[in-house]
């Protein structure tokens, strides 16, 4: 019995402090969820958060954010999803949501990150066809977990059986499944989740990912180039805007999304005379982190002008009748265009071997400098970064640097882009120069 006037003894708390923020709960209570309370304007706000420290830390510092930017009662609207939640909630969180976090990810690249999602977890628990059937409004991501990655890794690798080259091509895919299953928790898109009592996710994502061996590509023969050139030429000739497709890929080397978004205004000329595809951030479209002037010859951009002639500078390069319409043209009009002299038994992609070629064919006539700047890919230094004009080098190079119409016909000298022999037409010849070796092999013949 508690004497009269006594103070009533206090339950023991776990209590921890981080980021200006105190969460507690009863001690040894490991099922109860922290509680946290917030000042802010002279009113205290009381937080239920969830059942691990770092979790109820996400949690707090985004209610923190939401409060002192004046959106409580939102916040708590949201905050009634707390607790276990579906995959399929979380999907469709990251999916309205990751743009608040990460504004420059394009609508397709947000549908695709979901999509290989569904993928992942379709292998994970059976097979490819898993992914139409799977119900992820009845999975938690407490079935996030090493072992989920490990069955998605043997069903995904399965259909290669003892094939070594093709298992490890389905080891390139497998890895690039996880790479963008991952992406759905980033640091950043975690920040979405923290009203979610998620498990930790730390152990499943380590295991999300699976080191392949490089491809190695073979280069686009004297021959291909030319039988490709002639068909090329064919569809100019007719004013096929399936020629400007192949164009845009193989001169100035864009990639897909790239053909689909170029406009009549990217195209420039410099005050020396030289003629640019200008690819920079535009209103409508921000380049793959690589903007940059791309050169093309004068013979390749007077075959350009033709589609260009009397059209505004809005107007997209290739018509369709819809942005969909244009894609699907670009994407698979083309690409079947080019397996009749690209197999896919040898070239994994297609479009995107005109750009590798491209890059091979400038390296060799202009350098390596050059050839980075074509691509337009990342230079690595605050002067290359900030203060040297995106111009360079060109300038350095002439008035009419690109890839010539010679190039694309296989009649250029270019070493890299030889067929390579194999087996013993690669020794064809060729004499040893030790006689009895030589003797023995006559002897052997005989």
């Amino acid at each position: 019995m508690t004497p009269p006037n006594s103070t009533p003894p206090q339950t023991a708390l776990e209590r921890h402090t981080r980021h200006g923020l105190t969460i507690e709960r009863p001690a040894g209570r490991a099922d109860r969820k922290f509680r946290a309370r917030i000042r802010f304007r002279q009113h205290v706000h009381h937080l239920t958060l969830a059942e691990t420290v770092e979790d109820s830390f996400r949690a707090a510092i985004l209610a923190r954010r939401e409060i002192h930017a004046g959106r409580w009662t939102e916040y708590q609207a949201a905050t009634r999803l707390r607790g276990t939640c579906s995959l399929a909630t979380l999907v469709e969180r990251y999916q309205q949501r990751i743009r608040s976090v990460q504004d420059r990810l394009e609508d397709r690249t947000i549908r695709s990150n979901a999509a290989a999602f569904r993928n992942f977890l379709g292998w994970a628990m059976g097979n490819e066809q898993t992914r139409a059937t799977i119900d992820l409004s009845t999975l938690t991501a407490q079935a996030l977990t090493p072992q989920l990655v490990a069955d998605f890794i043997a069903h995904y690798l399965a259909p290669a059986g003892e094939d070594r080259a093709l298992r490890e091509q389905r080891r390139r895919g497998a890895d690039a499944v996880l790479r963008q299953a991952r992406s759905l928790f980033s640091r950043k898109a975690m920040l979405l989740y923290a009203d979610f009592a998620l498990p930790d996710l730390r152990d499943f994502l380590n295991h999300c990912t699976l080191p392949a061996e490089p491809r190695l590509h073979l280069p686009i023969t004297p021959a291909a180039l030319a039988e490709m050139h002639t068909a090329a030429e064919q569809l100019r000739q007719a004013r096929d805007p399936l020629w400007l497709v192949h164009a845009l890929h193989k001169f100035p080397a864009l990639r897909t999304d790239e053909v689909v978004e170029a406009r009549v205004e990217w195209f420039a000329r410099a005050p020396w005379g030289q003629v640019f595809l200008s690819v920079l951030t535009r209103p409508y479209f921000e380049p793959k982190k690589s903007q940059g002037h791309v050169p093309i010859a004068a013979e390749i951009a007077a075959q350009f002008a033709p589609y260009v002639q009397g059209r505004a500078p809005e107007d997209h390069l290739i018509p369709a009748s819809s942005p969909s319409a244009r894609r699907k043209f670009v994407e698979r009009e083309h690409a079947a265009w080019m397996r009749r002299y690209l197999p896919r038994t040898d070239y994994a992609k297609a479009g995107y071997e005109l750009r590798r070629w491209a890059a091979q064919t400038m390296r060799l006539r202009y350098g390596d400098a050059a050839a980075q700047a074509f691509l337009r890919h990342a230079t690595h230094t605050v002067a290359a970064r900030h203060y040297f004009e995106h111009f360079y080098p060109w300038q350095t190079h002439g008035t009419d640097v690109g890839i010539r119409l010679a190039d694309a016909a296989g009649q250029a000298e270019n070493n890299i882009t030889q067929i390579w022999l194999q087996g013993s037409d690669a020794l064809a010849g060729l004499t040893d120069a030790n006689p009895q070796v030589e003797a023995q092999h006559k002897h052997a013949n005989h």
